[in-house]
C-alpha cells in the first residue's frame, strides 16, 4: 500500500467536574466528564470522524462504591481515502472494528475488596484490590456482504478485578484481570464467548 502525507486537523474539548474525593473512594463520589474529538483531513485525502464520550460517577451503595455510567458515539465517514485510529469504547470482551456509525452505553459498579498494605523490597506497594461488575451495549452499524447495512447490537458483561499499586513509592499502577461474557456474535474476530484479558493502564511505558 502506498504510503501518503497529509495534513488534518484535531480539535477537542474535554470537561471534568468532580467533588473532592477521600483516600479510600475509588473514585469521586459524584463527578461528571465529556470529552469531544474532531479530526478531519485537509488535504490530499477526504477523511473526518467525530468522536463524543461522557461518564456520570454516582455514589453505590456503601461509602467506598462507586456506580459509572458512561456513553460515547462514533460516526466517520466511508469514502475509504483514509481512517484515523479508532479510539472507541467498543464493549469489552469484543474484537473493535472501526464502523461508520457507533453507539455505546456502559454500566459499572466498582467496590473494593481488601487493603493489603503490603509492600515487597521497597519495589512494589500493594495499596488496594477492587472489584468492578460491568454491562456494556454497543450499537453499530454493521456493512453485510450483501451491502446491506443493518444496526447490530454487540453487548456483554463480566466483572474485573484490580489491583492498585505504587512502584518504587513513587509511580502509581493499576493493573488487572477481566472476565466478559459475550451475549452477541463476535462478527470481526470469531471469538468464542468466555473471554479473559490482562488490563494495563496504556501509558504505563510513557511515563
Amino acid at each position: 500500500m502506498p504510503t501518503i502525507s497529509f495534513a488534518y486537523l484535531n480539535s477537542y474539548i474535554s470537561f471534568t467536574h468532580q467533588i473532592q474525593a477521600a483516600r479510600q473512594h475509588i473514585f469521586p463520589r459524584l463527578a461528571q466528564t465529556l470529552y469531544i474529538n474532531y479530526r478531519r483531513a485537509i488535504q490530499t485525502v477526504d477523511a473526518n470522524q467525530l468522536l463524543v464520550s461522557g461518564s456520570l460517577y454516582l455514589p453505590g451503595l456503601f461509602q467506598t462504591n462507586n456506580i459509572v455510567v458512561s456513553i460515547a458515539f462514533q460516526h466517520r465517514d466511508t469514502l475509504g481515502q483514509y481512517s484515523f485510529s479508532n479510539s472507541f469504547p467498543f464493549s469489552r470482551g469484543y474484537t473493535v472494528p472501526n464502523l461508520r456509525d457507533m453507539f455505546k452505553a456502559g454500566f459499572n459498579y466498582h467496590f473494593p475488596l481488601l487493603y493489603p498494605d503490603l509492600g515487597i523490597a521497597n519495589i512494589v506497594y500493594f495499596q488496594r484490590v477492587r472489584g468492578n461488575v460491568f454491562y456494556d451495549y454497543t450499537r453499530a452499524e454493521v456493512l453485510y456482504r450483501n451491502r446491506a447495512r443493518v444496526n447490530t447490537d454487540f453487548r456483554s458483561y463480566g466483572g474485573e478485578i484490580y489491583f492498585d499499586t505504587k512502584w518504587w513509592n513513587n509511580v502509581p499502577v493499576s493493573f488487572g484481570f477481566r472476565y466478559s461474557r459475550l451475549m452477541d456474535l463476535d462478527l470481526y474476530g470469531g471469538r468464542a464467548p468466555d473471554q479473559f484479558a490482562f488490563i494495563l493502564p496504556v501509558n504505563l511505558f510513557q511515563r
